[in-house]
């Protein structure tokens, strides 16, 4: 009522009233009504608001005036005009406003953006409201446009929000800051790509410039994806407010294409002066340089594979380093009086650098990946033109070098005065300043070393001032202030260290003349943290290793490092602690000293490896011989570093000169205590060790005399006394000292760390006596100190006693795990006695210590391993048996250990290789057979790797069995070696046992042993080796049945060869498991060469000698099986056997072999003893109820179900004189069987089979028929009582669907109560409404029960919800087709409104099936009913579920975007008969239906709903109208009578309508009217409506959209071409030479839009007749050739050139006289990546248009050759499975005729699909593929180009696997047609074929007939004169 014309001009009067109080009082009453109900009269209350009203646009003025001494307070609930006003506009845009609404009210967009203007004097609650409905109003409404949601939030509108930025403080306690509201908001649109405004990009990439949506105003914007985004963070002031800086940073983070544009318009001045504006814009410059690099962008859409060619270079440069920064700017900044100054410009210089490596890293990784020539490749030319543009643009390295100095001299200066200006303030300020410079420009030098190194080769200094900043840092102390950045100084120093390739040990730096070596020893050895020590570690290595001193094992470096002194005990030489000034200083001295003469100690340990070698006692035994010969143990690689005897020889002569204190005597021989007993890991034995360890004892001889010193002594005696203990392996007899350790203070945590330091001290220099409990209490206090992880090892390595070491390891504690953390294994393992080894939870601790260091490093784990070795040869060597234990679990340290490391391959070489390994693996000692079954559980049989690495050991064990086959002590240890044998090695011991055997021996048993051992492992892992190896032998195998009796090993022989013989998928079925298919062809091209191999003709022997059990075993059947399908013989052996009791003793041990029989005697290849085989037919017949029984058997296997299926289905069809009795057998088993059993897939697939061979078992009462009854009563109960379905029903249903659609006469009365259990219960089921629609085509039903049907369904909770369900497998298209069904079967009954009027709903007006089906229905209820259904289709909506209030609205619901692309790409050849649900050429699922469109149309004029002038508008701006211009072209008369009456009502509305583009519109409308022909003046009869060319009417169409849309670019072009002629030429093609040669600044827009309209144009003939006037396609060949980088435009024509092939006419033109195939053949060796799919749908439209017969006529068989040659280079790039299944299809249709380069082509296709065959997956589960529909990838040819979609792909959805059958199915034809002599020379036939057979059985229903059924049984009759 309010709503009436009289009260909307009361409430537009109340608006203009100057009454403030009845103003807001109205619009409240307004923001009432749009909220009424739920938003019912929001449209209403829309279209009756006056917007246009003067005083309406003042309203967002009128706030609320405070009155004297008041403040405002304007809230939600407290409102004023403003804020009431603000409320009503949002309530149109809310979250509750349907789409139609939304769209209709931000027509006018300004009314929505004038909220925005002075948002920012908005209080808090309005604010919060406004922008929470702004998100989810618009950006939160997926329905929305995108357009008209960017359309509202342009610059304008980000920059009115930015202006919140300003009230940054909170307003009131408890409430957010506005700025904060405000920034939360920008961020989520404007910072995540793909969300609000913030387009997604391709990083530094630039944007393609031939699209549509580009704005003609900025060229230059044109390259980027975000305008608006660049143009708003201009405006932000990010060097002022965080929160902007912020927002400024996230923004180019997601979009960094715009970084370069925003340096240029940021507003950034980054000119170095010392300013506070330069210091706030210097760190915006940092903090952008440091976004992370946009690698992501350089792959393709797809993610997996790199983009061919890099960004731009300038884009990636000015991403690095800001363009607005020259050199010349850093240079003058880093030279700069100001420290502060320089230190920012060196800072930002770092960054870039650092961001620079980044890049670098991202486009190497990007040039390996693609694997490009490393000279020319597209990313190494961009990586080297990246690198030159940085290079010029940092100053130069001098420039770095100058400022070092500089702070070095500062430094200097400032140190010397230090002391006289300590009071200074400015001279404290300089302390500080100068090391963060100092820090900073080593940093800066370090990284113009790495990734600048040509700018660093041209600079005249050298590697001494390189090294100035090592020699000029020192390691910082905990209480230095300047700590942080002494740290990193010493970092950046050895980082620039490893960086110079010309630093040697020798070299001496700094004013005190010290090595380089000595420096960084001293920071390795007295720096506290961490980092610092591990990057010194790894410049050290890198300096010994590559040394003389360490050329020999460049691995031995590391040891030397590990024994260095502990870090924390180093101050004073007191107390327990290192002199290490002393340390080093007696280091350096012997390592200058070995560099200078370093044979002279090579020779000396060259001498006593020599002496160990001729004394060694270990032997291994010769592969080739049986005598013991001695190994080369000891060799240059086993000696250590000369450098240790001259520490050995230094030592000495120091301390006999008294050249050196007492007390740095100790860590110099603690450091020899700790390298030998890592050395001797080396060494094959303890000779070499225990020779110098014996050195060392007489130095400490020789110590002990010369020092007076007790502490000294005792700290040196200790170290010799471990070192004794350590390589002697004892672990028992150790005790404590005398002195026994105070450990009180330990439980107090203040206390516990200094006394624990002071405990640790004492026991690194004598022997402390410690309890256990004092044990524990030391290793939780150590956790206190400083350096925890330090001092628990330097504590754990002085705890010597086995107990205390592992009461400490056993802690369960965080000490503990500290502990056991920082344990050195070595240490742990040898400290471990036997009763620490044989627990299992110190076994666990040693594993994971193994484990931890192997995973550090390699050498690590070589060396760990060897110590376990040596103690393990020391254990069996030296100890009584019974302490065998201890070597086994040693082994399993590392049998736990290796396989969970990367190294294992490695490690398991390093540990087999061994001497003493090889020896325990050949030595037949009973006490190593425990350690050998621990060895052998490291190693897995089924690796080659593992075999590769002990194949020395089973040589060696072959020739003990094959030479010496009488030591029966042997033999048990030979055996467990054969799993590791190649298969040639166990048959020649087979080939040696049998040979034994025969002759009588006492061994005979331990033969026979052997020789099945050899047999199970041949058989068992090398099955395919041994077949054809084995099958000569298997006479003399039977001849020794009489030993093996009873056994099953001989069964098992047999069984293997003859198993081999038949390739898989000969008997139909898959192997066995799920599994990768490429493995799957691997296993089958294996079994394929062995199906020709020959075996004795001893067929009878062995059925005799398997028949002889009582009960057939399962390999007994399987041989069986064999021997059926291979020989005629035992065919004949086997139709006797069956004659006795054997089908009713052991029916089901006999199917397999009974389904092997009577296939082959369905397949013909019984040959003579037919006769024989018939009466076992015939006795069989009685059987066949057993057969089904098993078949209808809950218990029975898938398998036996099967074989019983497939006899009765042979049977059935070998016996057509029995039919009477078999059916009258199987309608009684049925009859007794359950009825679910019915419904088993192979019951289904039986009942299939039977009803398709003979069509009598499809009648009524027939047993199918009975079957059907059985299986409907099931589905009834199945439906109404499981709330599921299982997978093996649903399988099944897919079966019995394509049975009851053959069967006639179902009973109506057992079908009911399946269709409404189905309905009530599975309508969101695709199967089983598939299958309900499927049984109501073969049923008769009575009206009034189908009536109730379509209710059922339409009334249904879920029947919207399923309906507009648009998923994989959802069941809407199986519910319309049901319902369609169901209409047509009584239209009189079915056709009511309350059954059609639901339908609306779910009704989507596009050309898929489903919705032409429904717009049959809508016919169809016209035609019975007599009713027009324009009132039903005035309420359908473009939204899916939702209904429109009248006509207009229904057609502006229409989706713009896809009446576009109806338009475009119009389906001519669609007709007016809705009726016909047949497909036609140029369908498009995804498409509007024209047909639907015009008829909405044509309701819309006649009911006269568009009743103003923003409607029409409206629906212009649809494309509706573009689509009736395009339907001038239809083929259907019909169709184009339609649209020249909705065209005509178009023209008359606009007439008459006051509308902007009215002149426009008519102007098009005319030039089409022009185009008719005059009324026939005899007024007898109408004239037909000419059907235009489909290129007049699409630019027409074209033309009327830029009407609608003036800002696209076509819009002045278009106009400007029909205005300038009176009318249209029909005979020539519009805007030709125009678009595209244009020479406007849009040209190549223009050009690209042409070359898509010549595509989209080209549809007929008539459309070609237009098309070759002007040579067009001479033109645009033209063009392709010229344009090799622009894939875009290439990909465009040769849509063009799809289109045209397509035609016939056309295709014959081009190929017959335009000599296209030469053309073709030129470019395809020059095709881009991605054109070779469309060049493969050119070249079958030319096969299947242009015609064979023509080809060779025209061309004398020329052409095939230029065929040939294009396909073999598009073959030889490959690709996805979808290309080679069309390329598939062309090869298929070229071997129709004689082609000379076919075997070439077949081979590479075979090649290609090997390689596709890598990762798809197949198994048992795809049987179901058999009632998989057969959809092609491609849709059968003429392939078209227009517009297809992926959703308009027919086979989008199919499994990889159903392509890759087809596939085989074609090659093999193919491969078929080669002549014999060729067709087998080349490995295409043994490729094809056994694949064939695979794709036969996944495909297999029981009794499939086809191309691979029809191979198999070929196959099966070749193998029988091959094998016998």
């Amino acid at each position: 009522m309010l709503l009436s014309a009289h009260h909307i001009r009361r409430l537009s009067n109340y608006l203009n009233s100057y009454d403030r109080a009845l103003v807001l009082s109205t619009i409240k009453l307004f923001v009432a009504m749009s909220s009424f109900a739920g938003g019912r009269e929001k449209k209403n209350v829309l279209d009756a608001f006056p917007w246009t009203m003067k005083p309406v646009a003042g309203f967002l003025d009128k706030r609320r005036k405070p009155k004297q001494g008041e403040s405002v307070q304007v809230t939600l609930s407290r409102q004023d005009i403003r804020t009431a006003y603000i409320s009503f506009i949002l309530s149109f845009v809310d979250g509750t406003t349907s789409k139609a609404i939304k769209l209709a009210f931000l027509e006018n967009k300004s009314i929505f953006l004038s909220i925005f203007t002075d948002i920012y004097q908005d209080s808090l609650q309005v604010l919060k409201r406004t922008l929470h409905i702004a998100w989810d109003g618009i950006w939160g409404d997926a329905a929305l446009p995108l357009k008209v949601k960017v359309g509202l939030f342009m610059e304008k509108t980000l920059q009115d929000i930015a202006r919140l930025y300003d009230r940054a403080e909170a307003e009131g306690p408890g409430e957010d800051a506005p700025a904060d509201v405000a920034h939360h908001f920008l961020l989520a649109i404007c910072s995540r790509p793909g969300t609000g405004i913030c387009f997604k990009s391709r990083g530094w990439y630039p944007r393609q410039v031939n699209t549509l949506d580009i704005s003609q105003d900025n060229k230059h914007s044109a390259k980027l994806y975000n305008t608006v985004l660049l143009h708003f963070i201009t405006t932000l002031k990010a060097n002022e407010d965080v929160r902007q800086q912020e927002l400024v940073l996230k923004v180019l983070e997601a979009c960094p294409e715009l970084v370069s544009e925003y340096w240029e318009k940021g507003g950034l001045s980054l000119e170095p002066r010392l300013k506070s504006r330069w210091i706030s814009n210097i760190s915006i410059a940092a903090a952008i340089i440091t976004l992370p690099v946009p690698a992501a962008s350089f792959r393709i859409s797809n993610g997996a594979d790199f983009d061919l060619n890099p960004p731009p270079s300038e884009r990636i440069v000015s991403s690095v380093i800001p363009s607005t920064l020259r050199s010349s700017h850093l240079t003058r900044g880093l030279k700069s009086a100001s420290q502060l100054v320089r230190l920012l410009t060196a800072n930002i210089i770092a960054k870039a650098l650092q961001k620079y490596g980044a890049v670098i890293e991202a486009m190497d990784e990007a040039h390996t990946s693609l694997e490009e020539d490393d000279f020319s490749g597209a990313w190494v030319v961009g990586r080297r033109n990246v690198a030159a543009l940085v290079a010029l643009q940092v100053p130069a390295f001098a420039t770095v070098v100058e400022m070092l100095q500089d702070s070095n001299r500062k430094r200097k200066q400032g140190s010397g005065n230090a002391g006289a200006r300590a009071q200074d303030v400015e001279h404290e300020e300089e302390l500080t300043q100068h090391p963060l410079l100092s820090e900073t420009t080593t940093r800066l030098m370090w990284l113009y070393h790495r990734h600048l190194p040509d700018l660093v080769a041209e600079s005249v200094q050298r590697v001494r001032l390189a090294l100035a900043p090592l020699s000029n840092t020192r390691a910082a102390g905990p209480g230095d202030s300047r700590q942080p950045l002494g740290i990193l100084n010493q970092l950046h120093s050895f980082r620039l260290l490893g960086e110079l390739d010309h630093v040697s040990l020798s070299f001496k730096t700094g004013d005190n003349n010290q090595t380089v070596v000595y420096q960084m020893l001293r920071y390795q050895l007295t720096t506290p943290y961490e980092a610092v020590r591990q990057a010194g570690r790894v410049l050290l290595y890198r300096l010994l290793s590559r040394s003389i001193l360490f050329e020999h094992d460049p691995s031995e470096a590391e040891l030397w490092l590990s024994c260095l002194p502990s870090t924390r005990f180093h101050e004073t030489s007191k107390g327990g602690a290192d002199n290490i000034d002393a340390f080093l200083h007696f280091f350096e001295d012997c390592l200058l000293r070995c560099l200078k003469t370093p044979y002279k100690y090579l020779e000396e340990s060259l001498g006593i490896c020599s002496e160990c070698e001729e004394a060694t006692t270990i032997t291994d035994v010769d592969a080739s011989s049986r005598s013991g010969s001695s190994l080369l143990l000891y060799g240059p690689s086993t000696a250590p570093s000369p450098l240790l005897f001259t520490v050995l020889e230094q030592l000495r002569l120091k301390i006999t000169g008294n050249h050196i204190d007492a007390a740095d005597c100790c860590p110099v021989f603690r450091f020899l205590r700790q390298y030998l007993v890592r050395l001797m890991a080396k060494h094959p034995d303890m000779q070499y060790t225990r020779r110098v360890a014996q050195t060392i004892g007489n130095l400490v001889l020789v110590f002990a005399e010369r020092t007076d010193e007790k502490d000294a002594f005792d700290a040196v005696v200790r170290e010799a006394r471990i070192l004794r203990c350590a390589l002697a392996f004892e672990t028992e007899g150790w005790t404590g000292g005398n002195v026994v350790a105070s450990t009180e203070n330990l439980g107090n945590d203040v206390f516990a760390g200094a006394q624990a330091d002071e405990i640790i001290k004492d026991l690194r220099s004598r022997e402390v006596s410690l309890s256990a409990t004092s044990i524990a209490a030391l290793t939780e206090a150590i956790v206190h100190t400083s350096g925890a992880p330090s001092n628990m090892q330097e504590f754990l390595l002085q705890l010597v006693d086995p107990a205390f070491l592992w009461t400490s390891l056993s802690l369960d504690s965080p000490a503990g795990v500290l502990a056991r953390n920082c344990v050195p294994f070595h240490w742990a393992y040898l400290r471990a006695g036997a009763n620490e080894l044989l627990r299992d939870e110190n076994l666990a601790v040693l594993t994971d210590r193994f484990k931890s260091e192997a995973q550090q490093s390699s050498g690590a784990a070589l060396n760990n391993m060897g110590t376990i070795l040596l103690r393990l040869q020391d254990n069996i060597l030296t100890s009584p048996p019974h302490e065998s234990d201890i070597a086994k679990a040693s082994l399993l340290i590392l049998v736990k250990a290796i396989p969970a490391l990367p190294m294992a391959i490695k490690l398991k070489s390093f540990l087999f290789q061994s001497p003493f390994v090889r020896h325990l693996c050949c030595s037949p000692d009973a006490r190593y057979g425990g350690l050998l079954d621990v060895l052998f559980s490291v190693l897995s049989s089924h690796s080659s790797v593992d075999r590769q690495t002990v194949k020395a050991q089973c040589a060696f064990w072959e020739n003990e069995l094959t030479g010496a086959t009488s030591q029966t002590n042997a033999i048990p240890f030979a055996s467990s070696w054969l799993e590791f044998m190649e298969p040639e090695q166990i048959l020649r011991c087979i080939d040696a046992v049998m040979g034994a055997i025969i002759t009588p021996s006492d061994h005979a048993a331990s033969q026979v042993a052997i020789l099945e051992r050899s047999l199970t492992t041949i058989c068992s892992h090398h099955p395919h080796v041994a077949a054809p190896l084995l099958a000569p032998q298997l006479t003399r195998l039977l001849s020794l049945s009489q030993l093996t009796k009873g056994r099953k090993v001989l069964t098992t022989t047999v069984l293997t060869v003859l198993e081999q013989i038949f390739p898989y998928g000969h008997n139909a079925r898959l192997p066995d498991g799920d599994l990768l298919l490429s493995d799957m062809c691997e296993r089958v091209d294996q079994r394929w060469q062995t199906k020709k191999l020959s075996i004795p003709d001893i067929t009878g022997e062995l059925f005799d000698f398997i028949i002889q059990e009582d009960v057939l075993s399962t390999e007994a059947t399987s041989i069986v099986v064999a021997l059926v399908r291979l020989s005629l013989q035992a065919r004949s052996h086997f139709a006797e056997w069956l004659q006795g009791t054997v089908l009713r003793r052991s029916l089901p041990l006999v199917l397999p072999a009974l389904d092997a029989f009577l296939d082959m005697v369905s397949i013909g290849s019984i040959g003579q003893p037919e006769r024989k085989v018939a009466p076992i037919l015939y006795t069989m017949v009685a059987n066949v109820s057993s057969l089904l029984k098993i078949l209808f058997t809950a218990k029975a296997t898938t398998l036996q179900r099967e074989h019983s299926a497939s006899c009765v289905s042979a049977l059935v069809r070998l016996l057509p004189d029995q039919e009477g009795q078999l059916r009258q057998a199987c309608r009684e088993a049925i009859s007794a069987a359950p009825h679910s059993a019915m419904l088993t897939w192979e019951a289904v697939s039986l009942f299939n089979n039977l009803g398709t061979e003979n069509p009598a078992w499809r009648e009524s009462e027939s047993p199918v028929a009975l079957a059907v009854e059985s299986g409907l009563k099931w589905l009834v109960r199945r439906f109404a009582e499981d709330p599921k379905d299982s997978t093996e029903l649903l399988r099944s249903l897919g079966q019995f669907e394509l049975l009851v659609s053959n069967m006639e006469g179902i009973k109506a009365y057992i079908a009911e109560p399946v269709f409404t259990a189905a309905i009530q219960h599975r309508l969101d089921s695709f199967i089983v409404v598939q299958f309900t629609s499927a049984l109501f085509k073969s049923v008769a039903l009575k009206p009034v029960n189908i009536n109730r049907l379509i209710q059922n369904i339409v009334q249904h909770s879920t029947f919207y919800a399923s309906a507009l369900d648009f998923s994989d497998n959802s069941p809407r298209s199986s519910i319309i087709d049901l319902l369609h069904a169901l209409f047509l079967s009584h239209p009189t009954n079915t056709c009511q409104p309350s059954h059609v009027a639901p339908l609306i709903r779910i009704y989507l007006g596009t050309q898929s099936l489903p919705d032409r089906q429904l717009l049959s229905i809508f016919h169809l209820f016209e035609l019975q009913r007599r009713i027009s259904v324009a009132s039903l289709i005035s309420r359908w909506s473009a939204s899916p579920g939702s209904t429109s209030n009248n006509s207009a609205e229904a057609l502006t619901s229409l989706d713009a975007s896809i009446a576009s692309r109806t338009y475009t790409s119009f389906p001519q050849k669609r007709g007016i008969d809705v009726g016909n649900l047949a497909p036609y050429r140029g369908l498009r699922i995804s498409h509007y239906d024209p047909v639907f469109v015009l008829t909405l149309m044509g309701t819309c004029l006649m009911d006269g709903s568009i009743t103003a002038p923003h409607i029409w508008s409206e629906v212009g701006r649809t494309n509706a109208v573009s689509v009736a211009i395009m339907a001038m072209s239809s083929k259907d008369p019909g169709v184009r009578s339609l649209a020249i009456t909705v065209l005509t009502g178009v023209w008359r509305g606009f007439q008459g309508t006051p509308l902007h583009e009215r002149d426009h519109v008519l102007l098009v409308l005319n030039y089409l009217r022009r185009l008719l022909p005059s009324p026939s003046s005899s007024g007898s009869g109408s004239t037909t409506i000419p059907r235009f060319p489909t290129y007049v009417t699409l630019l027409l169409a074209h033309a009327m959209q830029c009407v609608f849309y003036p800002q696209n670019f076509l819009y002045p072009t278009v106009m400007r071409f029909l205005m300038q002629r009176p009318e249209m030429d029909i005979r020539d093609v519009p805007m030709l030479y125009t678009s595209l040669y244009s020479n406007s600044d849009d040209w190549k827009r223009e050009r690209s839009w042409i070359v898509r309209f010549l595509a989209d144009g080209m549809v007929s003939t008539a459309d070609w007749t237009l098309f070759k006037r002007r040579h067009t396609w001479d033109l645009l060949a033209t063009l392709f050739q010229e344009s090799p980088h622009e894939p875009v435009l290439r990909q465009s024509i040769l849509q063009v050139l799809l289109n045209v092939t397509a035609i016939e006419e056309a295709a014959r033109s081009l190929v017959l006289k335009g000599g296209l195939l030469g053309w073709m053949e030129v470019q395809t060796e020059e095709l881009l990546r991605g054109e070779e799919l469309t060049w493969l749908k050119v070249y079958e439209n030319l096969l299947v248009m242009v015609g064979l017969e023509k080809l060779e006529k025209s061309s004398a068989g020329l052409w095939k050759d230029s065929v040939s040659r294009s396909l073999i280079t598009l073959l030889r790039r490959q690709g996805a499975i979808e290309h080679l299944s069309l390329f598939s299809r062309v090869l298929y249709r070229l071997s129709t005729i004689e082609v000379p380069a076919m075997s070439p082509l077949l081979d590479l296709a075979v090649g290609w699909l090997r390689v596709v065959e890598i990762s798809l997956w197949s198994g048992a589960n795809l049987a179901f593929l058999s009632s998989t529909p057969r959809v092609p990838v491609f849709s059968d040819p003429p392939h078209t180009g227009l517009s297809t979609s992926k959703a308009d792909l027919p086979g989008r959805n199919r499994p990889d696997s159903l392509v890759w059958g087809e596939i085989i199915e074609l090659l093999w034809q193919v491969c078929m047609t080669l002549p014999a002599d060729r067709r087998t020379a080349g490995g295409a036939w043994n490729c094809l074929t056994p694949r064939l057979l695979i794709w036969n059985a996944m495909q297999r229903g029981i009794g499939t007939h086809g191309i691979g059924e029809w191979a198999r049984q070929q196959v099966l009759e070749s193998l029988i004169p091959a094998a016998i």
